[in-house]
Order: C-alpha cells, then sequence, then structure tokens
C-alpha cells in the first residue's frame, strides 16, 4: 500500500491525516508517524499497513481515555466501559485504562472517595451512596472504606426534615420520611429523625 501524502491536520498539534493510493484516508498522530517513519512515497506491505491500522486505533482509545479521566473522577470499570460504548475495543479499552491506573491518573479509591463527598454535600443518605458506588463500577472491596467520608448524618436528617415540614400532622410526617427514604436513609434513621423533630416542636410549644 503506497502512502502518497502525509499532512498534519490544521489546528492539531499532533494529528495527521494520511492519504493512500486506493484512496483510503486515515487520521493517524505524532507517535504513529514517528514509530513508522511516515512519509509521502513510503510502501508499506499487507502486515506493516495492519500493524499501523492497529497502532493508530489504540492511540486514539489512549487519548479518549486520558479525555475522560480529565474530566471528572472515574473509575477504572467505568472507564473501560465507557470506552467500549463509544466504540473502542475491550482490548484497547483495557490496555488504555491499566496504563492511566499504573500513571496514577486514574484511581478507584479517590474516585469511590469523591462520590462519597459529594453524596454527602447534596445530603444523599448510604443506601443512595452505595448505588451510586455501584453505578460507578467502585470494587466492592473499596466502598466500607470510602464510607466513612458520610460521617454522622443527624444533622443533614434534621435538615431535610425541617425543610419538609410545615405543618407537622401524620400525613406530612409520612410524606416527610419517604422523601428521606427516596434519598438513600434508612427507617431506622428516619424514625429515630421524626422522633427528634417532635420532641423539638413539643418544646417550642
Amino acid at each position: 500500500m503506497l502512502l502518497e501524502r502525509i499532512e498534519r491536520i490544521p489546528n492539531t498539534t499532533d494529528s495527521f491525516r494520511l492519504e493512500f493510493e486506493d484512496g483510503t484516508r486515515m487520521k493517524c498522530f505524532a507517535e504513529n508517524v514517528a514509530d513508522f517513519s511516515l512519509a509521502s512515497g513510503l510502501e508499506l506491505d499487507e502486515e506493516k499497513y495492519a500493524a499501523l491500522t492497529e497502532a493508530v486505533s489504540f492511540s486514539r482509545t489512549r487519548r479518549r481515555a486520558a479525555r475522560l479521566a480529565a474530566s471528572r473522577p472515574i473509575s477504572e470499570g467505568e472507564l473501560k466501559t465507557k470506552l467500549v460504548m463509544k466504540g473502542e475495543s475491550p482490548e484497547h479499552a483495557e490496555a488504555a485504562a491499566a496504563r492511566l491506573v499504573s500513571a496514577g491518573a486514574v484511581d478507584d479509591a479517590a474516585c469511590a472517595e469523591s462520590i462519597v463527598r459529594r453524596c454527602a454535600a447534596k445530603g444523599y443518605g448510604p443506601a443512595e451512596v452505595r448505588r451510586r458506588l455501584a453505578s460507578a463500577k467502585i470494587p466492592r472491596e473499596l466502598w466500607d472504606d470510602a464510607m466513612e467520608g458520610l460521617g454522622d448524618q443527624t444533622e443533614t436528617l434534621d435538615r431535610l426534615l425541617r425543610a419538609r415540614i410545615r405543618t407537622g400532622d401524620r400525613q406530612e410526617l409520612s410524606r416527610a420520611g419517604e422523601y428521606l427514604a427516596r434519598r438513600g436513609f434508612g427507617w431506622d434513621d428516619i424514625r429515630a429523625a421524626l422522633r427528634r423533630f417532635g420532641e423539638i416542636s413539643e418544646d417550642e410549644q
């Protein structure tokens, strides 16, 4: 396969366009150009052309993985899943994610801690936090340590409860309890919060 033309893609720093004699066009990257000594007029046999195609594909996967990891904390499992969903091969997704883990750019434990902090700041309870850890594909063995970041949620429960109750009648209290359950709090903690609210209300009277 004869490489007829190679040119840098405008407004990019390391992307190139390759044009082959049969009309095939391929986007590649600076490392591919260097690794394969690409230049106009270069003849690639079938094996070398296949190797170039594979290398270009992996370069694209690595760049996509790096962008995903830079956008927000992400687990290794979620990163691999997203790469495959975007069309990357499972093998390339696995290898690209492993590289970022090795470099410290992807850290499941740090990702878990970040999820717990965000949930705590938004007033979510333990069940919702666990659901989000599972959704983010955080390994189960990391959950317990991360969940310690929730701390005591008594004040959070009381604040959410006060914001939902106006009259304090039984129906309103029931709706408030269901609301807290939907936010991931357990019924034992919810009942305790309702008792505290009742005691405060009695004191105010």
